[in-house]
């Protein structure tokens, strides 16, 4: 991993409040996400506005999920019996309701899992909006999906020629990331074993590589 991404990764790990020593994982990415543009994911992945906020609140991170899943109902009617059931539920009784649960969550989370990859093209289309943030911004996100003004000036504007092929190629490699996140294995995985380069990373990548730009020219860091 680059000095760059390192550097990242430890401003990103400040951020969030559970502190780990390990990198930031996919999970954490998605929830992330969901905290800083709930209707942007929301819309990515085709969901419902309940399920958005069950994911910020941590849905796919470690023990609270169950207890994400009671609180916002989801699964409706199993997940809601199950919640009811296990009020007044006694030992087998109990044990059963308690596996139902598990169960509901498993489900909501794999669906997730499964729609991230089967909308890996809205996932990328929902970052790339990050390539206009202000360089000041406090968004974390943006330090992944964001790229410096001074590189936007080198490009002449998002908008002109050159731009546009950045755009284009960029938003090809973030859809190709998010169609390998498919299993919930995947979410207690580094997210840097799925997103190699952040934006800025993937500009000098761009202008080095000719077949890519047509420019081949090597941006010294800033």
């Amino acid at each position: 991993m680059g000095n760059d991404m390192k550097l990242i990764m430890e401003d990103w790990r400040r951020y969030l409040s559970e502190q780990s020593s390990n990198e930031p994982t996919v999970s954490d990415f998605i929830k992330l996400y969901a905290k800083q543009k709930p209707k942007t994911l929301q819309k990515a992945l085709g969901t419902t506005a309940k399920l958005t906020a069950g994911i910020a609140a941590g849905l796919l991170v470690g023990k609270v999920a169950a207890a994400t899943v009671a609180g916002l109902g989801i699964g409706a009617g199993a997940a809601g019996a199950t919640a009811a059931a296990g009020a007044v539920a006694t030992g087998a009784g109990a044990s059963a309701a308690a596996k139902a649960g598990a169960d509901a969550t498993e489900q909501a989370i794999a669906m997730i899992y499964d729609k991230i990859a089967e909308r890996s093209g809205e996932m990328a289309k929902g970052l790339m909006g990050y390539l206009s943030t202000p360089d000041d911004s406090n968004d974390p996100l943006a330090k992944f999906f964001d790229i410096e003004d001074e590189y936007v000036k080198l490009l002449q504007g998002l908008d002109s020629e050159l731009g546009q092929k950045f755009r284009k190629e960029l938003l090809e490699y973030y859809e190709r990331v998010f169609a390998q996140i498919d299993e919930q294995a995947d979410g207690q995985r580094p997210l840097s074993d799925f997103l190699k380069a952040t934006a800025n990373q993937y500009f000098k990548r761009f202008l080095f590589k000719r077949r890519m730009s047509g420019v081949g020219v090597n941006v010294s860091p800033s």
